[in-house]
């Protein structure tokens, strides 16, 4: 294979298990000139945030390499049945990204473990290797436009590491970009970030992934 399938689907993976999987939602792009969203407006989390038994968020996905290769591929996010964790009960959230490219696929798979209060406690990836954040962590509840924060480091079962922050930017036409960036420290020299873009409802109107490694080309892929 011209590129690493398995090693960029984990990593992939990766990026979007060490900040918490995205809510439901839908809707498209405005594809006339953005108008200033109010930066005093503030926006709902709560569909990244929701714990709501199903999935809650599927898209198909497209994009391209640094080499100019076409990718595909498939990103689906559903909370399963709760469970204990430790003598927590917590809501697991699965992930799972399918990706494709000439004509070779690859799909990895997690779940991230959230306990009654929106707590994110740790997160288990498909290997079986565990990953704990320093301390539980959640997301705020509302943002408004020039909001950023960070998530604790994050410590994993295979001597790896993750370092992620999150900020808010201007999307236009009254939407926001919901950004976090995550670096991955286990010699793979991963990094990478994912773009949410919300409207005034809370709802995701759009998904990007940008992930780039050693060795392998940076990857960028978007919802359809």
């Amino acid at each position: 294979m011209k590129k690493s399938l398995t090693i960029k689907g984990l990593l992939v993976l990766g990026i979007l298990l060490a900040f918490t999987g995205c809510g439901g939602g839908g809707g498209g792009n405005d594809a006339s000139a953005p108008i200033p969203t109010d930066p005093d407006q503030e926006f709902s989390l709560s569909t990244i945030k929701s714990t709501a038994p199903g999935t809650v968020y599927s898209t198909q996905l497209t994009g391209t390499d640094s080499e100019g290769g076409q990718w595909t591929g498939s990103l689906s996010i559903a909370n399963r049945a709760q469970v204990m964790l430790d003598g927590v009960l917590v809501t697991p959230q699965e992930s799972i990204i399918s990706l494709n490219f000439d004509g070779n696929t690859a799909a990895s798979g997690g779940a991230s473990y959230i306990d009654m209060s929106g707590f994110i406690l740790g997160r288990r990836e498909q290997d079986g290797t565990i990953c704990t954040p320093a301390f539980p962590y959640q997301l705020p509840d509302v943002v408004k436009i020039g909001d950023f924060g960070f998530a604790p480091t994050e410590t994993c079962s295979d001597n790896s590491s993750s370092e992620s922050s999150w900020r808010v930017e201007d999307a236009g036409n009254g939407n926001i970009n919901f950004i976090t960036s995550v670096e991955i420290n286990d010699g793979t020299g991963g990094i990478g970030s994912t773009t949410i873009t919300l409207n005034s409802a809370g709802n995701i109107l759009a998904f990007k992934i940008v992930v780039s490694g050693s060795n392998i080309p940076t990857i960028s892929l978007q919802s359809n």
